[in-house]
């Protein structure tokens, strides 16, 4: 039960944190961030202004040219989804070839305690290696666990 209420607890401050920074780029107090604001907010000068407006693009899912505090909370969160499964492709590929064999994946579960059978295993790895070249790169594994 506490590790419920502490995931809760941990969502919420996640939550608030996104709020913050959601506040902090909406300088007008609108709700919405403009692309305008969204580039105050990055202030990267490596960034060029079409890669920002894709990226703007990317988090505006209504296309309304505004990004929502929904829209962007989803953006963040997705983005850190992605770095978590970063750091996972990272431990099932300790050899850094970038690739993962249905192998290394089955004795990385094993290490780990999965609770998938073999057969299932198989059945998520066969998913991923849409090509059937018998190995799951980075960006397989990546387009499978967001879709």
């Amino acid at each position: 039960m506490a590790t419920g209420a502490a995931q809760v607890v941990q969502i919420r401050k996640n939550m608030e944190e996104l709020k913050i920074k959601f506040e902090s780029g909406d300088k007008d107090g609108s709700g919405k961030i403009s692309f305008k604001e969204l580039k105050e907010m990055i202030k990267d000068s490596s960034v060029s202004d079409d890669e920002l407006q894709g990226a703007f693009d990317a988090i505006d899912i209504d296309a309304n040219g505004w990004i929502t505090i929904t829209e962007f909370c989803e953006a963040m969160n997705k983005n850190s989804l992605r770095n978590n499964l970063a750091k996972d492709f990272k431990t099932m590929d300790p050899h850094g070839k970038g690739t993962l064999s249905l192998e290394e994946a089955w004795k990385v579960a094993e290490e780990y305690g999965c609770l998938l059978s073999h057969e299932e295993l198989e059945a998520a790895f066969t998913m991923a290696d849409r090509d059937g070249d018998g190995i799951i790169t980075y960006k397989k594994f990546i387009e499978v666990l967001t879709l």
